[in-house]
């Protein structure tokens, strides 16, 4: 049964986090690892985040987004310091969609009634 706030939620956001900042500053990501558009792939890992957050932390989405859209930001300026990346404020805004899109998916996966919320009063 899937429960909202737990151990092993927030071991899966914390992996999911560091495998994105790892990817985001490599000098050359390995190639499987795509959905063939750079803008896709912030798109869906930000996503994936925010669902992973959602079910991790007992805190309002809102907070949840304006956190990992900081998280975004902050990997386009390390990416900036970087020998072989830039950064790419079209990538932050990918990073958006997908944290809207997972915003979706989030609430969507709070109502299901195997889902068992902590905190009600998330957003």
């Amino acid at each position: 049964m899937l429960k909202h706030s737990g151990l092993p939620w927030r071991w899966a956001f914390a992996l999911c986090a560091l495998a994105i900042l790892v990817l985001a500053l490599m000098s050359a990501p390995p190639k499987v690892i795509t959905t063939g558009w750079d803008k896709s792939n912030h798109a869906l890992g930000f996503a994936v985040l925010m669902v992973l957050g959602s079910l991790a932390f007992s805190v309002k989405r809102v907070v949840l987004l304006v956190g990992l859209l900081a998280f975004g930001a902050l990997i386009e300026v390390l990416q900036s310091f970087t020998c072989c990346r830039a950064a790419d404020w079209g990538d932050l805004a990918a990073d958006l969609v997908g944290l809207v899109v997972g915003w979706g998916v989030g609430r969507w996966v709070a109502l299901d009634p195997r889902v068992k919320p902590e905190d009600d009063g998330r957003g």
